[in-house]
């Protein structure tokens, strides 16, 4: 799935809700040719995300896993850049 669009001839992409974005060049992505569209995991992701940060809060605990992914899929992205 195309996470981020990152230029002309680059694009983020990510396999799986729990794979690491990786960043590529747009003349190796395939089309989609499936009579359905998968099952986009983003949006549900980031809700998901956003509600443990809210909790984290109210509790004033801090998720260091949460803060680790969230650095991790910026160092791709940057590595892209």
């Amino acid at each position: 799935m195309v996470v981020k669009v990152l230029g002309p001839v680059n694009v983020m992409l990510q396999r799986s809700p729990h794979s690491r974005p990786f960043c590529t060049h747009i003349d190796k992505v395939k089309p989609y040719l499936g009579d359905e569209l998968p099952k986009n995991w983003l949006t549900s992701e980031q809700e998901h995300r956003e509600q443990r940060e809210k909790d984290a809060e109210l509790t004033g605990e801090t998720n260091d896993a949460l803060v680790q992914q969230q650095q991790s899929a910026e160092q791709a992205v940057r590595k892209c850049e």
